[in-house]
């Protein structure tokens, strides 16, 4: 698959089918960042490599892994609403990197708790990651642009 012939517009509309409910975008503005947070601190664990930089201990790990790639596809995509989405994820990585393991546990399967209720209850309709998976970096990236346009105008 080449991201550059992605189209961020056609993935959002495709995605926007199964989750047209207001109970839904809610249940995902509040599961998405759950599952995030929970993600990227469990993967924070996961440590491939220790040193430091400028006297400060530095590692890599896989959530780096993963939030450096998934930074790189929302750039791709849309680079405006991918930079600003960036320093959203950037929280989300220093959140979940600072705090334990049973909390990582909690938030991401609480937070995949909402998005079943979400489908089951408000939308009826199976997840959009079943019908592709490039939707499990599409959910986020739509669930952010929602947010930010509903902040824009003015919580109208």
């Amino acid at each position: 698959m080449n991201l550059k012939s992605l189209n961020v517009n056609e993935l959002f509309r495709e995605y926007a089918k199964d989750h047209s409910t207001q109970g839904n975008l809610v249940t995902h503005w509040v599961g998405i960042p759950m599952i995030i947070i929970g993600l990227l601190g469990l993967l924070s664990m996961i440590e491939f490599a220790e040193f430091e930089i400028f006297g400060y201990p530095f590692s890599i790990n896989a959530a780096l892994v993963l939030l450096s790639l998934g930074i790189g596809v929302y750039l791709i995509l849309d680079w405006r609403l991918g930079a600003s989405f960036s320093l959203v994820l950037i929280m989300f990585y220093r959140l979940g990197h600072g705090i334990a393991l049973p909390y990582h546990i909690a938030l991401f399967l609480l937070g995949w708790v909402f998005q079943g209720i979400g489908h089951v209850v408000f939308e009826k309709r199976s997840p959009s990651f079943m019908k592709n998976l490039i939707h499990l970096f599409i959910g986020p990236f739509f669930i952010f642009s929602k947010l930010l346009g509903f902040i824009l105008r003015g919580f109208h």
